[in-house]
């Protein structure tokens, strides 16, 4: 895992650094999404409300003007809302400023949209540092999260995506998905749209519940 070598300074710094928890008692998982909110949230949330299930969505600021009505509805369907930066900069690569900046900025905008800050973070491209970590922690962001990437921003089919998720679910699992695309993204780095993920998700999520799963947000799976 990315940064599992600062996990005992973490703990020690009262944030924590964590890819999955595998160790939980409960046929529990949790679904999350990156670099929406986007024309594709909505529908992802629509199979989430069919079939009872809840995720977390890691969410982008300059994504949020004129989506504001999506993360009020994800706050109302009880999703988890949490910190992907402002505009998906590798922030291991910024000056400690510029990563603050990056992360105040997202935080207020939620904050501002559903009353309450967030207090779980994602590094754009799972890549974090001590002092993005640190930075995080002083804005209220004490938990990093990683989890395992399917690599559907890359992927065509949905029954791909969905296959890859199905054979890597396991109890604690965290998985990580695509509901958006940071703006100005070459084509080079992913696919243009989210629809096989929208699709995929229609996909596993009776099929997770088939098999036992209970799919819960970041924060119920790490503090259940």
């Amino acid at each position: 895992m990315r940064g599992r070598h600062l996990l005992r300074r973490a703990e020690r710094d009262s944030f924590r650094v964590v890819e999955h928890r595998h160790d939980v008692s409960r046929r529990a998982l949790a679904l999350t999404f990156d670099d929406g909110p986007s024309q594709w949230t909505g529908t992802i949330l629509d199979a989430l409300a069919e079939s009872g299930c809840r995720a977390t969505f890691f969410i982008l600021g300059q994504a949020i003007g004129g989506r504001e009505s999506t993360l009020v509805r994800m706050r109302d369907e009880g999703h988890e809302i949490g910190n992907h930066s402002r505009s998906h900069a590798r922030l291991d690569m910024l000056a400690r400023r510029k990563i603050r900046a990056e992360l105040a900025y997202t935080n207020q905008k939620i904050t501002a949209v559903v009353g309450r800050p967030p207090h779980v973070f994602r590094p754009p491209y799972l890549m974090g540092s001590d002092t993005v970590y640190r930075t995080a922690a002083e804005l209220g962001l004490d938990t990093v999260v990683f989890g395992s990437p399917v690599g559907d921003w890359r992927l065509e089919s949905p029954a791909e995506i969905g296959s890859k998720v199905l054979a890597e679910a396991r109890p604690g699992s965290i998985v990580l998905l695509h509901d958006g695309r940071p703006a100005g993204e070459a084509p080079q780095v992913s696919r243009a749209d989210r629809q096989p993920t929208v699709e995929a998700v229609r996909l596993i999520l009776p099929q997770l519940l088939e098999r036992g799963y209970e799919l819960v947000t970041v924060s119920e799976l790490l503090d259940g």
